[in-house]
């Protein structure tokens, strides 16, 4: 094994050696991409109305995999005022059936933007999503791993008196007195602006109503998310645009009370939201998880501009305290050009030891227009910075921009967010992918030890070396 410090600063060489195929990847070529299967079903998408993206992913019982995503086909069904979609798979994701629009509930239903999380103790999986026609934040509940779904239950029934936005929601898997609790958080918009948190400690019936958390005066205050430590403390990232900044917030007692901010990082995007400039609205916005291992363990990634010609790149961050001290910046897309890369997603093992990011990037068209969906995985531990292999593409396709192409969805939209998932074998990423010309989601699952570092390490039938000169 080759020492780190002594080795050069460029490695020379990446070989991948298949058992099965003995491809070589040579330095500065990706690996081939991961064979992803389509998740939603294009034939439910009726005329134009063909949009899913902003991808969420949560896993049931061994061998199911939940997706939601933002489904303009769902909403031109014949059936107002729903715009989520979600499909199941039970063969561990590698076929999927795009089961429609979530259950009905009155005229106010759901305008996407979901989250889906599950107690790993009942198995009651729950998922988030905006209002529609009026504020609310609606969480439906499903008692058989996605099947079907309970009818929504309004979780901001205080706060939300105008529009509440990207909610977010968590539960407590770790054994104690508030495991199963259950935990909402919106940006609202109405009187009384700001980020709000709303609890549910008996399984999702009933809910707290909102807590102010953070008030928006004359900056905006945007995209929260949340993660549970084991110590069942709640940590809440989100983007502040005065001074831009990501933030990070403390509760220790389910919620009634939080830390002041600490700052992760000043942002550099000058836009709104953080939007790096590119063709397509693009934003800052974090993605935080907390160790399921270690209290103390905390990683948020975020895209942000840079200064000259790379638009857009994307950045980890480490808190080895609980989140009071942040290290530096660790730029996560390893190309060497100026290409663009963005919309990131984060996720860990059950066992805290491995990584994974996932994100939208154009270095392999020389113009810059082209995307494929990329990931990366970090072997954590011990060290003070993630130990991450070269990066690997997941979307087989290289594909352009599809924003646009919906009358039912904002003319800007590509993406504004994907969520992945983790179990004690595999990562499972769901994204956006444009190859047949419209906004579908496909879902790559890729191995927890699909990575190399510091000498060989076997995966299934992949044997991975790194070339030290």
């Amino acid at each position: 094994m080759t020492n780190p410090v002594s080795r050069k600063a460029l490695v020379s060489a990446i070989v991948l050696v298949n058992l099965a195929a003995a491809a070589e990847v040579r330095a500065g070529v990706a690996p081939p991409p991961f064979a992803s299967v389509q998740v939603n079903d294009p034939t439910d998408d009726p005329g134009s109305n063909n949009t899913q993206t902003n991808t969420a992913v949560t896993l049931g019982a061994p061998g199911t995999v939940l997706v939601a995503f933002l489904d303009s086909g769902s909403y031109s069904m014949g059936v107002s005022n729903r715009f989520t979609g979600w499909s199941r798979s039970t063969d561990g994701g590698e076929t999927f059936a795009d089961l429609g629009a979530f259950s009905s509930n009155g005229n106010n239903n759901d305008s996407g933007f979901p989250h889906l999380v599950r107690n790993t103790l009942s198995g009651r999986v729950y998922a988030s999503a905006s209002g529609f026609s009026s504020s609310a934040v609606r969480v439906f509940r499903s008692d058989n791993d996605g099947q079907s779904w309970l009818a929504a239950v309004d979780v901001m029934a205080g706060p939300c008196d105008s529009f509440c936005d990207l909610p977010t929601i968590e539960v407590d898997n770790f054994v104690g007195a508030s495991q199963g609790h259950v935990y909402a958080a919106t940006r609202d918009f109405g009187a009384g602006p700001g980020i709000y948190l709303s609890r549910s400690t008996d399984h999702g019936a009933t809910w707290s109503g909102g807590n102010q958390v953070e008030p928006a005066g004359a900056d905006n205050v945007q995209a929260p998310d949340l993660s549970v430590g084991a110590d069942h403390s709640h940590h809440m990232a989100y983007y502040d645009s005065n001074p831009r900044s990501i933030r990070v917030k403390r509760t220790t007692d389910g919620g009634a009370t939080f830390s002041a901010s600490v700052p992760v990082t000043i942002i550099f995007g000058t836009g709104t939201n953080g939007d790096l400039g590119l063709e397509f609205r693009t934003n800052s916005f974090p993605k935080l998880v907390a160790s399921p291992t270690d209290p103390a363990a905390l990683f948020v990634v975020y895209a942000d501009e840079v200064v000259g010609p790379d638009r857009g790149n994307i950045y980890l961050q480490r808190s080895t305290d609980g989140g009071q001290i942040w290290g530096s910046p660790q730029k996560i897309n390893d190309d060497a050009g100026t290409n663009d890369q963005f919309g990131p997603s984060l996720a860990i093992s059950p066992d805290g030891t491995r990584l994974f990011v996932g994100w939208y990037d154009r270095r392999d068209d020389g113009g810059n227009v082209l995307m494929r969906y990329y990931g990366r995985i970090a072997r954590v531990g011990g060290s003070p910075v993630p130990a991450f292999a070269p990066a690997f593409p997941l979307s087989e396709g290289i594909w352009a921009p599809c924003d646009g192409a919906d009358p039912e969805v904002s003319v800007n939209l590509l993406s504004d967010y994907d969520r992945t998932a983790a179990d004690s074998s595999d990562f499972y990423s769901a994204f956006l992918d444009c190859t047949e010309g419209d906004p579908n989601v496909r879902l790559a699952k890729i191995p927890i030890d699909y990575i190399f570092r510091d000498g060989l390490e076997t995966s299934g039938t992949e044997l991975w070396s790194i070339a030290v000169p």
